[in-house]
């Protein structure tokens, strides 16, 4: 009686466990990912925000910010 009680609940326990690791994790809310807003006249580039010059700049050797227009052209 012993050995069958011992193996009812070890298998019991083992139910429970895969349970847990198979689907215990859906009812957590997963928090977003929210990056803070750029200053007027910069924008995010990676995890910082940088002028737009520099991230038009960023692009390659194809890409120049003109100035006058404030705007991210290509060649």
């Amino acid at each position: 009686m012993n050995k069958t009680l011992i193996t009812v609940l070890i298998v019991l326990a083992l139910a429970v466990a895969s349970y847990f690791i198979l689907f215990g994790n859906e009812d957590v809310a997963q928090a977003p990912i929210v990056d803070e807003a750029c200053q007027a006249g910069y924008t995010r580039l990676g995890e910082g925000c940088v002028t737009l010059k520099e991230a038009c700049e960023a692009g390659g050797d194809q890409y120049y910010f003109d100035e006058a227009q404030q705007e991210c052209l290509t060649r």
